[in-house]
Order: C-alpha cells, then structure tokens, then sequence
C-alpha cells in the first residue's frame, strides 16, 4: 500500500508540475531604446517610462490592457523626431511625433512577445528634399523613410549632396544649406517647417541659419519639374463610401487617396466593387467619362489639378443598378489646395515626406 502511495504521489506531483508548465504563460515586454535618425547609433537622447529614471534603453514586463508614458529628452546637440515602431523583419515605423507618447496594450501586435520602439533623435539642424519623397499610409509615414527622392540634393557647410543632411548644433552657432536641383527640376524656396509658414523663409539656393537653443531647425528644399509653373493636386476617390474601393499602385484599401506632385508620374487605378454594388465608370471633377474599364491609367503630366473619380452603383433585387450620387466629399479643384499649403501641413504633420492620405 505504501509503494502505491508514493507512485500515486510522484504521479500527482508530476501532473501538477507539467500542468503549472502549461498554464504559466510567456512574459510581453516593452522594449525601449534611443537612435539617431539618419545613422541609427544609440544617441541623441534619453527615454523614460512613467517617468521613472532616464536611459538609453528600456526592458519593461508588460500585461494585456496595461498603459504607458513614454518620455524623450534630447541631449545637447540634438532633438526628438518621433517614435518608430520596429517589427519582426527590423522594420520600423514611425507612430506618434509627439513626446509625451501613451502606449496601451490591449490591441497591439506582439512580435516573439515584445513591442519594440525607438525613440528617434536628430542633428539640431537638417535639411531634406521636399520633391517625390516618402508617403503616408492611414495618416502614419510608411516604413523605410525616404521613398526614391526626385528633383534634387542638400548639403551643408560644402559637405556632401544628399536627400538629406544634418548638423549638430549649439546655441548661437550656424550651418549653411544648399540646395542642388537635378537635372530637370528647378529650385523653389526653402520652407522652415516649425515656424509652421506657408512662405518660403529664402528663395536663394543657399541658405544659412542660426541654432537659437531652443527647438531644432528643420528645413525642406522645395523643387519643381523646370516645365511646371506650380504643383499638381491629386485627388482619386469613390463617389460614396461602403461601395467598393480602389487598388493605387498595387496598395488596396483606398476610399480616397490626395496628394501634391511636384513631376511627372503616373498611377495605376483598379476599381473593386464591394457586394451589392458594382462598378459603373471613371469620371473627372466635372463628371467627364474617363474610361468604363475597371482599371484605369492616370498620368500626371501638368502642373495642376487632376480629380478621378470611381463610381459605384447599387444593385437592386431585381438585379438593376441605382445610381448613387457623390457624398464622398466634394473634389477639391481650382486653387482650394496650394502647392505651399500642402507643404505646411506635411511640416505640421512633423515630417518632410511626400504625403497622402488613406481612407477606409
């Protein structure tokens, strides 16, 4: 009877071990670190976590539901640009420009049961393309940072021309932009864009600024295709939403997608018709028959403003289509949407990159 005890006991104890193996589930982290934009060094700054002690990296246990502060404070020299998130691929996208940032954690995407994100730091002065950069997908810079900058180069203080440049500055001490159209383009103006003006603050290829100690100096060097007088605005949208949208380059998801060009480039729309609809037709601003094939060529050749529009009819149970008029906002033409307006809210978004916006 004693030996049968002590087997039923080491039985029991053995289930109890492995069931307790089983159940204890595997710990989430926050992952926090400091990097330089541009050359991804871990400096420029510190980050802290619910305001705890300053660091260059944080390794924080995490639980589902659970919310955060994260706080980024730049070293002398230097300044916050934004949080990136990184993936499982290294991949990093930026999420808020904004310091302090909340993180909560009952609906992000763990990878090997972490949330990595950087705190990004940049040279107190830097300079950057304003032609053909990067975009934005559901009001956030896609990954990758710039996006085959076109129309030309920076540099600074005679270094090497680049889509970007950068300089670590003091109070009171300078740095000399200079701007270097590409063949085929021609210089616009300088843009400063934390005085949050739509006006070029020089239109002299070189330009020089002062660090005044506080905020960083962030300029764009705005080009132009040398055939254009201005921009071209681009707007391709549904005529409702909850009908179908539309596959741009290959990217799917759009309800409506504006943008501002400054050269030539084409677009490859394709229409799809949400259930109970079906397409109709491409149509301008002005309600001119484009093309009735569901996948349509736009090409941007001109300085100005090109609206598309497709155009979803519902389908009745007799198996007829209803026209559906257009309240998926009205296209914006004419001189709604200036070339520099666009270029103030890129800079008020905290970035220099070329933009879009993707709805659903």
């Amino acid at each position: 009877m004693k030996k049968f005890i002590s087997i039923l006991t080491v039985l029991v104890l053995l289930v109890a071990s492995t069931t307790c193996a089983f159940a204890k589930p595997a710990e989430n982290h926050l992952k926090v670190s400091v990097a330089h934009l541009i050359t991804g060094e871990q400096v420029g700054g510190k980050v802290t976590l619910n305001d705890g002690t300053e660091s260059a990296s944080i390794d924080e246990t995490i639980v589902d539901g659970s919310s955060y502060t994260l706080k980024a404070k730049a070293d002398e020299g230097y300044v916050f640009r934004s949080w990136a998130a990184v993936d499982g691929d290294g991949n990093e996208m930026a999420v808020s420009y904004s310091s302090p940032y909340d993180v909560e954690f009952d609906w992000l995407d763990l990878v090997d049961n972490a949330y990595t994100i950087k705190a990004k730091f940049a040279d107190n002065a830097e300079a950057m393309t304003m032609a053909g950069l990067n975009y934005y997908v559901n009001g956030q810079p896609a990954a990758g940072g710039f996006d085959d900058p076109v129309g030309g180069k920076v540099s600074v203080d005679g270094g090497a021309a680049a889509d970007y440049c950068s300089k670590s500055l003091k109070a009171g001490q300078s740095a000399t932009f200079k701007a270097i159209p590409d063949e085929g383009y021609k210089f616009l103006g300088w843009m400063d864009a934390n005085s949050g003006e739509e006006d070029f603050v020089s239109t002299e290829a070189e330009y020089t600024v002062s660090y005044p100690g506080t905020d960083g100096i962030v300029l764009y060097a705005v080009f132009l295709y040398e055939d254009w007088d201005d921009a071209a605005n681009v707007l391709i949208k549904t005529n409702k939403k909850g009908v179908g949208d539309i596959s741009i380059d290959g990217d799917s998801g759009y309800t409506k997608f504006e943008s501002s060009l400054f050269g030539p480039k084409t677009y490859e729309l394709v229409a799809n018709e949400d259930y109970g609809y079906e397409f109709d037709a491409w149509y301008d601003g002005d309600g001119n028959l484009l093309s009735e094939d569901a996948e349509y060529t736009l090409e941007v050749t001109e300085g100005k403003d090109y609206v598309v529009v497709a155009h979803y009819d519902k389908i009745t149970d007799e198996g007829e289509d209803v026209d559906d008029t257009d309240d998926n906002n009205s296209p914006k033409t004419g001189d709604e949407n200036s070339p520099l307006l666009w270029l103030a809210i890129m800079a008020l978004a905290g970035s220099g990159l070329y933009t879009f916006k993707k709805n659903h």
